[in-house]
């Protein structure tokens, strides 16, 4: 599956309005999403769950910061690639056990944001 967000992806509400679902869920295969397109930044409200592969990219030359939990798809832990010529920077309390990597063309190194589970990585 392949989404280029523009717009704004959100999970559903629980009745009671207190839990959030996923704004995105990858239950296998190999899966692209792209945060920014023409200038504009997606918003994203919600968890990403990953199963299988996925590959995330910024956008262009954009500066993206991405806050949602990254956590385990349905179907266990995935993967995740970074690619692009953008800086993704995560934010959240991410709890997905799955690999980490950025696209071998891209320099970049991560390093931790905060004393959460996050990362920053700086494309070069």
């Amino acid at each position: 599956m392949t989404i280029v967000n523009q717009g704004t992806i959100s999970g559903g509400m629980s009745g009671d309005g207190a839990a959030r679902a996923d704004a995105i869920t990858f239950s296998g295969g190999t899966n692209a999403l792209t945060l920014s397109s023409g200038g504009t930044v997606g918003t994203l409200t919600g968890g990403i769950g990953i199963s299988g592969s996925l590959s995330i990219d910024p956008g262009g030359t954009s500066s993206v910061t991405l806050a949602n939990i990254i956590h385990d798809g349905p179907n266990g832990a995935g993967s995740l690639t970074v690619t692009g010529n953008g800086t993704l920077t995560l934010t959240g309390t991410n709890t997905y056990t799955a690999s980490m990597s950025t696209a071998s063309w891209a320099r970049s190194h991560m390093r931790p944001s905060s004393s959460r589970v996050s990362y920053v990585v700086l494309a070069a």
